[in-house]
């Protein structure tokens, strides 16, 4: 039997591995990798007659270019998350890595990462965005990342002090010409509103509510203020700031800024969404980029199973998850998809609904916060327990729960 390991993004394995000796990775994609290999090396155990192909997932948040160099079997990203393909003219991004080594910077160091890929050559650039915490404390909306793109007015973070009167973005726009820029992110929060970016920043206790609050005013005063520059540039050179635009938003008739600003994305990165989508951007759900990259539903096609593995599987976590995709790989060809993850919250009933066969849980039954024995060690055992249970020890037999 063929199967498919495709695992999700896992980055409780980063700090559960009792050996000491693994070094640390803040991309997040160390934790996925050790769980893919604990699962294949499982798998092996308990049958060992089958042939595995693995394929790490991502959404678009931290580790995404590391993961999809793995994926593809391509030469890993240079030391500042840019993922160059030789022999093409795509570019793609991991943002998380910029932003980790950036605590008073905002969004701006990412503007290094475009930069890079575009002296590199690249026509295409693909921008992997995290959710609202990735960017170290409160968002910016992008204005660190426009600021250092060569936006004037902005300050350093463009926040705080007397109202934005950003001046510049047309000859940005007029650089980035001919430049497709996608942004995949990892989350569809908007920029702002109860649900937005600072709100986000707040409910995962990185600043309080009213500090959440009082960045909602300024980045909104920035959004308005970014928003009719880029209508003075279009108004000066009607082409720009339409370069790049998803057939749905060029056709949008003079859009306020509200209509960016409640973009699907538009939030992720610490609002790193919006900017993008200012300069041109498509704003695209991280996980189906990702997939589409990797070739996952050709992938699925190949094999006779498809094991998938998540931290938390619940119906919130599950939508924009590479676990979605996984499921909707394998359904397209009646295939079995099966999830492991540490904490599960879905019924059978509710399994079946999103195309998952079964979910397997890697803490034992009350261990609750105990952990022991590390999340590879856990995700390895289990993996050769569903092997055993899954794959025919005949030949012609078909796959199933024994």
């Amino acid at each position: 039997m063929h199967v498919l390991i495709a695992p999700d993004r896992f980055a409780g394995a980063d700090t559960d591995s009792t050996d000491s000796t693994t070094s640390t990775d803040f991309t997040g994609a160390d934790g996925t990798r050790r769980i893919g290999a604990a699962l294949v090396a499982g798998w092996l155990r308990g049958a060992t007659h089958d042939t595995v192909d693995l394929c790490p997932l991502s959404d678009g948040g931290p580790g995404f270019a590391g993961l999809l160099a793995q994926a593809c079997g391509w030469a890993p990203p240079d030391a500042d998350g840019v993922l160059g393909v030789a022999g093409a003219r795509t570019a793609y991004i991991d943002s998380a890595v910029a932003l980790a080594a950036s605590s008073q910077d905002g969004s701006a160091p990412v503007a290094a990462q475009i930069e890079r890929a575009i002296a590199a050559g690249a026509t295409r650039i693909v921008v992997g965005l995290g959710t609202p915490t990735d960017l170290p404390g409160l968002p910016d909306a992008g204005a660190g990342l426009l600021a250092a793109l060569g936006v004037r007015g902005l300050g350093a973070r463009g926040l705080g002090g007397e109202a934005p009167r950003p001046d510049g973005l047309g000859e940005v726009l007029d650089r980035l010409r001919g430049i497709d820029l996608v942004a995949a992110t990892a989350t569809d929060i908007p920029l702002l509103g109860l649900h937005g970016a600072s709100a986000g920043a707040a409910d995962a206790g990185a600043s309080t509510r009213e500090a959440a609050q009082q960045r909602e005013r300024e980045i909104g005063r920035v959004a308005d203020a970014l928003w009719q520059a880029r209508e003075r540039a279009r108004a000066a050179s009607p082409s720009a700031g339409l370069l790049a635009l998803a057939p749905a938003q060029a056709v949008m008739v003079t859009p306020r800024a509200r209509d960016l600003t409640a973009l699907p994305g538009a939030g992720a990165g610490g609002g790193l969404g919006f900017a993008l989508a200012l300069l041109g951007a498509r704003l695209l759900p991280g996980a189906t980029v990702y997939a589409q990259v990797v070739g996952l539903t050709a992938r699925a096609q190949s094999a006779d199973l498809v094991i998938t593995a998540r931290e938390d599987l619940d119906g919130a976590s599950f939508h924009g998850s590479g676990v979605e995709q996984a499921a909707l790989a394998a359904s397209g060809y009646g295939i079995a998809c099966v999830a492991l993850a540490e904490r599960s919250m879905m019924n059978r009933r509710e399994l079946a609904a999103v195309g998952l066969s079964a979910s397997y849980p890697l803490r034992p039954d009350g261990a609750g916060s105990q952990r022991a024995e590390s999340v590879e060690a856990r995700a390895g055992a289990v993996a050769e327990r569903v092997a055993r249970s899954w794959s025919p020890s005949w030949s012609g037999a078909a796959p199933g729960p024994s």
